[in-house]
């Protein structure tokens, strides 16, 4: 956050990526009331490994088969 304090994000299903979440009252103080905060925004960035291992390669194999 802002003040630099960690928070703890549950990401929805379906959540893609670039998708923007809102976290109300952690972000920076309103300006006409210091002790209201505004909304914290963060962006969704999805990382995806070049590489598997063969029991990844296993697990995504079989996770494809049971979503179709």
């Amino acid at each position: 956050t802002v003040d630099g304090s960690p928070v703890d994000v549950a990401l929805p299903a379906g959540t893609q990526p670039g998708a923007t979440l809102r976290l109300e009252g952690k972000g920076a103080p309103k300006l006409n009331n210091l002790n209201v905060r505004g909304s914290h925004f963060i962006k969704v960035n999805v990382q995806i490994p070049k590489s598997l291992s063969t029991k990844e390669k296993e697990l995504v194999t079989k996770l494809r088969a049971e979503s179709r």
